[in-house]
């Protein structure tokens, strides 16, 4: 299932990414696919990001005095807005939205600033 997304990230070099990027970027297709949403945006992306263990969202997060669990919730709650499919979901044709490539595309030239 990783590779459906990788595949659909075409401006992005996922050799760039790195291991705790990766993941959060698998574990938003993974929100993505349960939830029923056609596609893979910015908000799933966000719910992975905010969630994960060890990461760094939470750590700033914690940092600004900010709590993680309710920004979860509410990110939950935005995700329950999306479109869904209805029957099975076919893993191979989960997309990403032009709005989650131009999240990638914005990220990969920052890094080529550093």
């Amino acid at each position: 299932m990783a590779g459906t997304i990788r595949a659909q990230i075409i401006s992005m070099n996922t050799q760039k990414f790195t291991e705790m990027s990766l993941r959060a970027v698998q574990d938003a297709q993974q929100i993505a696919l349960h939830g029923g949403n056609p596609e893979v945006d910015t908000i799933h992306l966000l719910k992975a990001l905010v969630d994960q263990e060890n990461g760094i969202v939470p750590e700033i997060l914690k940092h600004l005095a900010l709590g993680a669990n309710a920004l979860s919730l509410a990110v939950d709650r935005e995700l329950e807005k999306l479109p869904k499919t209805s029957g099975s979901v076919d893993t191979s044709r989960v997309y990403v939205t032009q709005a989650l490539n131009q999240v990638f595309a914005e990220a990969e030239k920052e890094a080529d600033r550093l």
